[in-house]
């Protein structure tokens, strides 16, 4: 087997994301303040010019922050600013994958679901278009007789939020730092609809090293049926003593793990002709069975705001505001300001939908929605906050 390691600046940054409690420390900021405020103190922190260390995680946290706010194009080249984060870019390795034998994704993930108990994917958790392709799969999998689905970025509910499967929707600031994503809501909220059992399974102690205890987690929450994983990076691989490895230890039996990092940052190979989602299978033994590949133009975007792979995945209604609406008897629209779609029905639930503009203001945004029912809109800047209440 061919030796590959990711640089270890990453288990680092992301043990300081969720054990940090410094109030100066851009997670905190992130994890704690509301996303427009948090996005002035994110601008503050960067003319201080910090240090290497602090450089890293202000990227990190400024790049999930982003993905917050729908900015999924500025979090994917945020990220990438540091100049300790640029080898963990995490391009597709072509040598290491047949470009000749590429399945279409659909068809062939769930064709294979039907010979494995567990699908384990794995995510960068500042780029939801991997929590997307899950969403996409959910009922199609759950139809097949999968049941279960282990997220890494739930908080125990021991602790947290023990009401989310009978509420049916998690909370901002509560449910987990990575679920405020509205995306990562809206699987949640969708899972829950469609019937699965949660599972939280991640751990930060000292008892034993934190991805034996994810194995374990899973594992003793994990009956009959078969399992969907969310992993972050590279906790699902099946070797080098990551979290898949020692699940597939637990359960005795082989699982397929679809490596969806790197799905949309990738160059090019020049066999690459698709036009759908494809999957292509690793030619050794690398951690992972299959890299799942996204065409570019579902980077493309037929809106200002959403690119095109929000709406192949997720299949959204979409509705034009016109942002005039919330200006009457206002002072002028201030840049940056937030654009924040919220269920009614929800108390302080996730955002279905959040735009955070940082350049030239828009007259006018497309709000996408999953179902039908009210919201309501607020536009927000550092001075006011409007809102309309909209039945659709």
């Amino acid at each position: 087997m061919k030796k590959s390691t990711l640089p270890a600046v990453l288990s680092i940054l992301t043990i300081v994301f969720c054990s940090t409690k410094t109030d100066d420390n851009p997670f905190s900021i992130l994890k704690n303040e509301p996303l427009l405020q948090a996005y002035v103190q994110f601008q503050k922190l960067e003319k201080e010019k910090p240090s290497i260390l602090e450089e890293q995680h202000y990227y990190q946290a400024k790049a999930t922050l982003l993905s917050y706010g729908g900015r999924y194009d500025l979090a994917q080249t945020t990220y990438g600013k540091s100049d300790s984060l640029k080898d963990q870019k995490r391009e597709i390795n072509w040598e290491l994958v047949n470009t000749t034998a590429g399945m279409d994704a659909d068809s062939a993930l769930l064709a294979m679901a039907d010979d494995y108990r567990v699908i384990a994917f794995n995510e960068e958790h500042h780029l939801p278009h991997n929590r997307a392709i899950v969403y996409h799969y959910l009922e199609r999998l759950y139809e097949k007789g999968y049941t279960y689905l282990a997220l890494e970025g739930l908080n125990n509910y021991e602790y947290e939020d023990q009401e989310l499967t009978d509420r049916g929707y998690p909370i901002e600031k509560k449910t987990g730092v990575y679920i405020d994503e509205p995306l990562f809501g809206n699987l949640i909220r969708q899972a829950l609809k469609i019937g699965y059992q949660l599972i939280p399974y991640d751990y930060y102690g000292n008892e034993k090293s934190r991805e034996v205890m994810q194995a374990e987690n899973i594992f003793n929450q994990f009956k009959d049926g078969k399992l969907l994983v969310l992993g972050g990076y590279a906790h699902i691989r099946e070797s080098k003593k990551l979290m898949g490895s020692y699940l597939k230890q637990l359960l005795n039996e082989d699982i397929l793990t679809v490596k969806l990092t790197n799905s949309l940052s990738y160059q090019p190979h020049p066999n690459l002709l698709h036009q759908q989602p494809v999957l292509f299978p690793y030619i050794e033994d690398y951690g992972f069975d299959y890299q799942y590949v996204i065409p570019l133009s579902y980077q493309q975007s037929d809106t200002s705001n959403l690119p095109n792979w929000y709406t192949h995945y997720l299949h959204p209604k979409l509705h034009e505001v016109n942002l005039s609406e919330f200006q009457q008897d206002k002072d002028e629209l201030t840049v940056p300001y937030l654009v924040r779609v919220l269920n009614t029905d929800e108390e302080n639930g996730v955002s279905v939908y959040q735009y955070l503009e940082t350049g030239v203001s828009k007259s006018k945004i497309m709000i996408p929605l999953q179902h039908e029912g009210e919201y309501e809109i607020q536009l927000i800047d550092e001075k006011h906050t409007s809102s309309i209440r909209r039945k659709i």
